[in-house]
């Protein structure tokens, strides 16, 4: 099985729960630039939220038996 969701698929998921205007729910321009957003704060977020990241997101993947998987530099591990 191939997970085929990379940054950018789960950011056009992930965008409109986080981001939306209700006054202009169909503003294409505003939704690119909000999955742009979204991707640039999962491919940084090391940068942006420190190691501790990992740890969090380790809690959430044990508590929803979910894998979740993330490239950190200082792990021999990748798979949280």
């Amino acid at each position: 099985h191939l997970n085929r969701m990379d940054v950018h698929n789960i950011s056009v998921c992930v965008a409109p729960s986080i981001f939306h205007k209700l006054d202009r729910p169909n503003d294409v321009e505003s939704s690119f630039k909000t999955i742009a957003f979204i991707e640039y704060l999962i491919e940084n977020s090391m940068q942006i939220f420190g190691e501790e990241i990992y740890k969090w997101l380790e809690a959430i993947s044990l508590k929803y038996n979910v894998g979740i998987s993330m490239n950190n530099p200082n792990s021999s591990n990748q798979s949280i």
